[in-house]
This record gives C-alpha cells, structure tokens and sequence, in this order.
C-alpha cells in the first residue's frame, strides 16, 4: 500500500493517472482498495483534508541510487515525496513492513508506535 496524505493539491497530472474517487475517509474503503487482486489494488492512494481523492494513481519511482533493496514500491513513495510536501505511509507486501516517507527519507515505525506516530505527523500537515 502506498498513502499519500496531502493538505495541497496533488498536480492533475498524478491524480488523472488513477482513478478519481473523492470519498469520503473509512476504512472499509481502504481494505477493499488494497485487497489483492481487486482493479483499484496497485498504485497509490490520494488523500486530501477527510477525503479520498483518487486510487490506483501511477507514481513515478525515484532515480536516486538508494542503499539497501527497496522495491517498486518503496522507490514509488520515495519518488512521489520528492516532488510534493506529503506525507507517505508505504506497507511491504511481502514484509509488512510500514515506513513513512517524506522529503525522500525514509523511515520505517513499529506496528505498535503507528497509530501515536500518524497521529503526530497528520497533526503538522
């Protein structure tokens, strides 16, 4: 899963790459989104204020040399938050694993320090 929370506007450009949805936040929607082998489940989330503004959006990947392996997705979320002031939130597929991203930094958070650590973050949006 790839989240991007933004209080700007995402560029027209990236938002018309998926899927326009301007709905309202749960996390019913969420789940279903990113299900697997659902048509909405690859691509990037888009949320703006209390809004899902568009799923499955194309990110582009960054081209930066980075240390470690990162996949597509994690170089997809660095890449988006290179070129916009949002916050991401990247989940590995194959790990789990959860890591904010901003300003092309990574860092990966505990599954027990999220929920504070979201909070945190969301609140200097």
């Amino acid at each position: 899963a790839i989240l991007v929370f933004s209080n700007t506007k995402i560029t027209s450009t990236i938002i018309d790459s998926g899927v326009k949805l301007d709905s309202d936040i749960s996390s019913a929607l969420i789940e279903s989104i990113f299900s697997p082998k659902t048509p909405l489940h690859d691509g990037a989330l888009i949320i703006r204020g209390a809004m899902i503004e568009a799923a499955h959006v194309f990110v582009t990947p960054t081209t930066r040399a980075l240390q470690g392996h990162y996949g597509a997705r994690h170089r997809a979320a660095i890449g988006i938050s290179e070129v916009t002031d949002a916050l991401i939130i990247v989940v590995s597929e194959e790990t789990g694993r959860i890591s904010f991203v901003e300003h092309g930094d990574l860092e990966t958070i505990s599954r027990d320090r999220f929920t504070q650590a979201l909070s945190d973050k969301i609140a200097t949006l």
